[in-house]
């Protein structure tokens, strides 16, 4: 099991290698040059939304995957959710 851990970690490292990339690739964000009226206004308006941003390895998901991969006892829910959230990174880093 310790060697499906350390694929685990792999692939892990590997997509936030490729997130981190694509992020530096992409540069700053644009600016809106529209007139600003009506829900936008007030949208920009209002209090600033802070987002947490957290490595996938540390993510509540990942930690307990991997303690089900040590313990083998991996559930088919818990790794129907790891797969889902693998391919939405790697359906974000095939955007163009």
């Amino acid at each position: 099991m310790n060697s499906a851990v350390e694929q685990l970690d792999q692939l892990l490292a590997h997509l936030e290698t490729a997130l981190s990339e694509k992020k530096q690739a992409a540069g700053p964000t644009a600016q809106v040059s529209a007139p600003i009226t009506g829900v936008v206004e007030q949208i920009l308006q209002s209090a600033p939304r802070n987002t947490e941003v957290r490595s996938l390895q540390d993510s509540d998901e990942i930690r307990q995957f991997r303690q089900d991969l040590l313990n083998g006892l991996v559930r088919m829910d818990r790794l129907n959710l790891i797969l889902r959230l693998v391919s939405q990174v790697v359906g974000y880093l095939t955007r163009s």
